[in-house]
């Protein structure tokens, strides 16, 4: 199908441009694949210093707007301030607003009880670690470049999934089930292959929704100069945004009862739909408007954001059907990219193949190690100094994110979480090039530092397991997202085992 020559050169497109990502990506895939039980672990960092369930009857919303009021901020009538609502992972209100404190614009945060509305003594940025996880995902946590980084490396991871897709397109089918056992070699390399052609419709449409998450900003501008000549209203008319609602504050005061009359009016416009969000411009003035988000679970399109006034419930924008192609097709991708529309079994499910887009990096890198470390003509300093920061941006990044669970699960009330996580991803990180660097047998270090994130990982899960069955903290082994948490840090425990008895047995080999 290929001449050699191509076969050759979309060999070493796939291997160097892979190589090149890996470190990057692996972050990328570990993070992501956590991400998909975010609201979980929010719940299950918060479960160890406060707990409650939803309670039957709540609190409306209005007397939590009455104790924010009460606390005396400087809230202008433009700013926006956002009221998540109760729900069985956060059974209490978190309200997020920028506000003028000590002559500074500043954000603050606040919790407030779901059944009495009393103030609670939460700190939005203690239970850090979800939010982390999922900056780490999108960002990388480089500030200012790193969103638009992420991007490049997943449009680059897209022109290596269609390298490794050509490379074997001849033999795709009758070499589909070959795994050769005889050589640790060739197993690692039929055992990349094997997962690299069953996993790429995923790994394809994670590329596409990726660049389209990352990316669609530049493409956006580049559209808008070639297809309406600058006119960049035009271009938000074609995409389907709404347009911008000016207004100024009336001086005119409406009871805060108005938003539970507001909620209540959405509520019986769109029963099947629930309500997540709050976001409000103008709190209690006459002219005031209120964006909601609301949630239709199992739907491809899960939210959907709309705009009321709140003076007389006027709907303002938004509509629950995507009318516009551009904001359909945003919300597919954002769908299929989350992967919110096929209840927790998809959801489980997309977390395996995260993880297993995870084994093509830990493969693909050992392969690659190994092939340099048999050439001579090279550096060996150099080849050391390679070696160890591959097999830390690997195996290592799984220490790293191990190493968060156990901080935030053992010493969350020691340290401040925002303050102290990424560094000690970063610290776990050096450490495991440092460890690479000095053993120096890529395929050995691998192991042990599976091995070392296996037994982190199964920590926290291990902990919560011997407090639920001596009853000290019996919720533990009644709240589902403890479960799911606990359950993904466990499958993640068995992968790397796994991963490292295979590498060990060609070790010994």
């Amino acid at each position: 199908m290929f001449s050699k020559d191509t076969l050759k050169n979309l060999t070493h497109a796939h291997t160097w441009l892979g190589l090149i990502i890996s470190g990057a990506l692996m972050i990328i895939f570990v993070c992501g694949s956590l991400s998909f039980y975010r609201a979980e672990i929010h719940q299950w960092d918060r479960f160890h210093n406060f707990h409650k369930a939803l309670p039957k009857e709540q609190t409306p919303v209005s007397h939590v707007i009455d104790k924010l009021q009460g606390l005396g901020y400087d809230i202008r009538f433009n700013d926006r301030v956002s009221i998540d609502l109760p729900s069985e992972n956060k059974p209490f209100y978190t309200v997020f607003f920028l506000a003028t404190q000590d002559g500074k614009r500043q954000y603050v945060n606040y919790s407030f009880a779901a059944d009495d509305g009393r103030l609670l003594d939460l700190d939005r940025n203690q239970f850090f670690l979800a939010d982390m996880l999922y900056r780490m995902h999108y960002h990388l946590y480089i500030p200012n470049i790193g969103f638009e980084l992420v991007g490049i490396i997943t449009l680059i991871f897209f022109v290596v999934l269609l390298t490794g897709l050509l490379i074997h397109l001849k033999k795709i089918i009758s070499h589909y089930y070959q795994y050769r056992t005889n050589k640790a070699k060739d197993k690692y390399l039929d055992g990349h292959i094997l997962i690299g052609v069953s996993a790429f419709p995923y790994t394809f449409m994670y590329a596409l929704t990726g660049v389209y998450f990352n990316l669609a900003l530049l493409f956006q501008a580049s559209f808008g100069f070639a297809a309406f000549n600058g006119d960049f209203s035009e271009l938000d008319k074609a995409l389907g945004k709404p347009d911008a609602i000016q207004q100024t504050a009336s001086g005119l005061t409406l009871p805060t009862q108005q938003y539970d009359a507001l909620l209540s009016h959405i509520k019986t416009r769109y029963p099947t739909h629930q309500l997540t969000y709050l976001f409000s411009y103008g709190m209690t003035d006459k002219a005031a408007h209120v964006e909601v988000i609301l949630r239709h679970p199992g739907s491809l399109h899960e939210y959907h954001r709309l705009r009321f006034a709140l003076d007389d419930f006027t709907q303002l924008s938004g509509d629950i059907t995507k009318h516009n192609p551009a904001q359909a097709s945003a919300a597919t991708f954002e769908a299929l990219h989350y992967g919110t529309f096929g209840g927790d079994l998809m959801r489980f499910l997309m977390f395996l193949m995260g993880l297993a887009c995870c084994y093509l990096i830990l493969t693909g890198n050992l392969i690659w190690l190994e092939k340099r470390v048999k050439k001579r003509q090279q550096s060996k300093i150099g080849l050391r100094f390679v070696s160890a920061m591959t097999l830390a941006l690997s195996s290592g990044v799984l220490i790293s994110v191990a190493m968060c669970f156990v901080i935030t699960r053992f010493l969350s009330e020691y340290f401040a979480m925002q303050n102290i996580l990424v560094p000690v991803f970063h610290l776990s990180w050096f450490f495991a090039m440092l460890h690479a660097f000095v053993i120096n047998a890529p395929r050995k270090v691998m192991v042990q530092q599976l091995i070392v994130a296996a037994l982190l990982f199964l920590l926290a899960p291990a902990y919560d397991l011997f407090n639920g069955m001596l009853a000290i903290q019996p919720l533990l082994l009644a709240d589902k997202a403890i479960w799911w948490v606990n359950g993904a840090l466990t499958t993640m425990a068995i992968l790397c085992l796994l991963i490292a008895r295979h590498y060990h047995k060609g070790t010994t080999e």
